[in-house]
């Protein structure tokens, strides 16, 4: 009886392209306020990397460490193979200790594009943008990717006018910086319950502080009427607790 044929090998499964991490090398960075560093990453290692979606985000290997943050782009420029991310700066923490000592040339490990995005609905009357410093870069995103026949509302809550900023789109747009006070959103979610809407269906986008965005998603759906569906809302983090899961949606009402 002849021999049995050997078992064929069982290759691993291929890692998906956006979970892979690729090295890619920092080739500038500018601070755009004092607490926002915007660090433009580039190199070959981003020829196919997916286009980021509205408020997504990518994932970055710290340099010299095993933690792994999550930012939003900025801008992703695919032709010249550079992605532009924003670091807020806040207190000593590992992103910021990056973002502060970070230089041109310094090589450095991402992966994605990850995360829901949100699309635009460019039907709705009208946006309603808000959230936190932490969100303006994904604010910002949806804002460019605005039509220019649309009003947009963004409110956002800062420690300091010094982090205000030009935050530039094709739509009508009316933009409130609201100081934060000595509890984190707070200030944001005053000014989203006083704000008066526009008449018409709208859409929202909303990212800021976990507990705060579920205040603030209950009441545009219990107090304003909106249905769940026009809004996209994320919890960036959670106070008290580090490094925060980067997917909390708040649909869990």
């Amino acid at each position: 009886m002849p021999d049995a044929a050997p078992a064929p090998s069982v290759e691993p499964a291929a890692q998906p392209p956006s979970k892979r991490f690729r090295t890619v090398e920092v080739r500038r960075v500018d601070r755009v306020t004092p607490k926002d560093v915007r660090i433009t990453l580039g190199g070959d290692a981003l020829d196919g990397f997916g286009t980021p979606l509205l408020g997504g985000h990518i994932k970055v290997m710290l340099p010299g460490t095993t933690e792994v943050r999550a930012y939003t782009p900025h801008h992703f420029d695919a032709a010249r193979r550079e992605i532009e991310i924003d670091v807020i700066l806040h207190g000593d923490s590992p992103g910021s200790r990056w973002a502060t000592a970070v230089k041109p040339g310094d090589p450095v490990d991402l992966r994605g594009p990850g995360g829901r995005g949100h699309t635009v609905d460019p039907t709705a009357a009208w946006h309603l943008l808000a959230g936190d410093a932490c969100a303006v870069p994904a604010i910002g995103m949806v804002l460019a990717a605005l039509p220019a026949t649309t009003r947009a509302i963004v409110i956002v809550e800062i420690d300091d006018t010094a982090e205000e900023r030009l935050l530039p789109s094709p739509a009508q747009v009316q933009t409130w910086w609201v100081r934060a006070g000595e509890v984190p959103g707070e200030a944001l979610e005053t000014a989203v319950r006083s704000i008066d809407l526009p008449e018409g269906a709208g859409q929202v986008f909303l990212a800021c502080e976990s507990g705060i965005m579920r205040r603030i998603r209950q009441h545009l759906i219990q107090a304003r009427g909106l249905a769940p569906t026009s809004m996209h809302t994320r919890g960036y983090w959670k106070a008290g607790i580090v490094n925060y899961p980067d997917h909390d949606y708040g649909q869990d009402d």
